[in-house]
């Protein structure tokens, strides 16, 4: 690769490390998630400050160009976190689906005292908070 080439890779990680950091540190991304993508920035940036360290993994992949093993290593990277996402849009459906059969059992329940104690329903039935995003804050008063 490159000199140009490896300045402007360097610069782009490093640029997306800030990013990254940024977007931990004002909590619109998760701990794990960031920490996660600095080490991918950081793995960028180190390839590209140690030429034979990219030689070596271009070998090791077996591709001619540094530029095919850092395509082939991107390829494979977004392949595994395409299927983790998958793994946890799957969780979380099944984690929602059993939620609102709860919620669904807890209303029949409730519409069952209310009918035997002959009282009316109170809150149309849900003890939550009444409007849309209200809910808990952190110590700063974010959600």
């Amino acid at each position: 690769m490159t000199a140009q080439g490896q300045i402007f890779v360097s610069l782009m990680a490093l640029l997306g490390l800030l990013w990254i950091v940024r977007l931990t540190y004002d909590r619109k991304l998760s701990t794990e998630a960031g920490l996660f993508w600095m080490a991918i920035m950081a793995g960028a940036i180190v390839l590209m400050a140690f030429p034979g360290l990219l030689r070596l993994v271009t070998d090791i992949v077996g591709a001619r160009f540094e530029v095919s093993a850092i395509t082939l290593l991107g390829l494979a990277f977004f392949m595994v976190l395409s299927v983790n996402f998958s793994i946890r849009i799957s969780v979380l459906g099944r984690r929602l689906t059993e939620l609102s059969r709860y919620v669904a059992l807890m209303e029949v329940d409730l519409g069952q005292r209310t009918r035997s104690e002959g009282s009316p329903a109170m809150n149309s039935g849900h003890p939550g908070p009444s409007a849309v995003g209200e809910g808990p804050r952190d110590e700063a008063g974010r959600r």
